[in-house]
């Protein structure tokens, strides 16, 4: 079992290589009331605390990979989701696993 004294020193070592911009978003961390705040922080100290070098992160086989900067991860769209295209807002077309659009979705206001 690993002491609190312990844990603390280790925070305090840590702190101190951090750059002044991330403490915070550490020690948020660092409560375990965050999960958004942890995966932040592991990323951005995997690649030295600079923030452009998460978003150009190429370990595809890294656990966080699809949650790093925000982003999520892939999933097929439920019925009646509009997909949006990143660049200009425009709604893409749903389609079923045969490539077909899926009929529009009426949902229950019920």
């Amino acid at each position: 079992m690993h002491s609190k004294s312990n844990q603390s020193d280790q925070i305090q070592k840590r702190l101190a290589s951090i750059p002044p911009m991330f403490k915070g978003l550490y020690k948020t961390a660092m409560t375990g009331k965050s999960r958004k705040a942890a995966m932040r922080a592991f990323c951005l100290e995997c690649v030295g605390w600079q923030y452009n070098e998460v978003q150009q992160c190429t370990d595809l086989g890294c656990p966080l990979y699809p949650y790093r900067n925000q982003s999520r991860p892939q999933r097929q769209p439920d019925s009646g989701d509009v997909l949006l295209e990143k660049q200009n807002d425009i709604p893409a077309i749903v389609r079923d696993d045969t490539g077909h659009p899926k009929p529009k979705q009426c949902k229950s206001t019920r």
